[in-house]
């Protein structure tokens, strides 16, 4: 038995050393070899889903046009009706101007309005007599304020409602002087006296200055006649003091010669020595008579 298993072993070695020669032999068969792949194409970038095209939307009922029920014009003048003559704060509808009237509408119903105005306020200061080159005058001055007065409102027609508005703007306060000529002169003649003989006269007096100004230069003219009105005598005398003062007093006195004349009646008259007269204003006849004169308004 153990004879039979070494032959056996040894024909298995041989047939194994035959065999594997044979088996070295051999060509093996090619690998089959997997085909050349072609680089597959990148992947299309999808394109965008087109946007839908949104349903549209209901349109709207038409909203009603919101249009004023009155024109500018007449807006304008129904407001100007309604300002009362009393503003606030103390200032007056005559202050304003309507020429300046301007509205405009807003919406629903409400229109803006504006009016514009000037103003000018005076107080005097004081008022003097000055001298000015060859005539006096009188002399006022008062201090001037001046503004713009602007009044807005808003007015709605639905309910007739105004609210207003006033602003005062661009003041300014100044000093002003005014000057008016005074050409009127006026003396009273407060009393006269008058007497003579066959050789003499006498006559004297006083007048009053009641003007408002001095009088320079001023003179009396006396004519003395005789029965018959013939002149015996005719004299300028000088009234003292020269000027005379407004509200103050002037005194003449004066001798005549009427060379064996008895002088019979007489005539006075003032006048001034540039040689303007002074006319004589008449009274009721209880009152003492007065002169005045007016200067000329040449040379102002």
């Amino acid at each position: 038995m153990k004879r039979m298993l070494i032959t056996d072993m040894i024909i298995l070695l041989f047939i194994s050393l035959v065999l594997v020669p044979v088996a070295c032999q051999e060509k093996p068969e090619p690998t089959p070899q997997a085909p050349a792949q072609t680089p597959a194409p990148a992947p299309l970038t999808p394109a965008p889903a087109p946007t839908p095209i949104p349903a549209p939307a209901p349109s709207p009922l038409p909203a009603s046009i919101d249009e004023p029920k009155l024109s500018e014009e007449e807006i304008c003048a129904l407001i100007w009706n309604k300002i009362p003559s009393k503003l606030p704060d103390g200032y007056s509808k005559s202050d304003l101007s309507k020429d300046t009237r301007t509205a405009k509408y807003e919406s629903d119903g409400q229109w803006q309005f504006s009016v514009f105005g000037k103003v000018r306020q005076e107080k005097p200061i004081v008022t003097e007599i000055v001298k000015k080159g060859d005539y006096w005058v009188d002399r006022e001055s008062c201090n001037v304020t001046s503004y713009e007065l602007h009044l807005t409102a808003i007015y709605y027609e639905n309910t007739n409602i105004l609210d207003i508005s006033v602003k005062k703007q661009n003041e300014e306060a100044t000093t002003e002087t005014s000057d008016t000529p005074i050409l009127r002169q006026e003396i009273k003649l407060k009393w006269l006296n008058a007497w003579g003989t066959a050789h003499k006269a006498e006559v004297e007096g006083c007048i009053e200055n009641i003007g408002r100004i001095p009088i320079d230069g001023l003179l009396i003219e006396i004519t003395l006649f005789d029965e018959e009105r013939n002149i015996i005598v005719l004299e300028k005398c000088k009234i003292t003091p020269d000027p005379i003062p407004a509200g103050e007093q002037g005194k003449f006195r004066e001798n005549f010669s009427t060379t064996g004349k008895h002088f019979h009646s007489y005539d006075l008259r003032f006048i001034l020595e540039t040689g303007q007269i002074f006319e004589y204003r008449e009274g009721s006849g209880q009152e003492e008579p007065v002169f005045f004169y007016e200067m000329e308004t040449r040379g102002i």
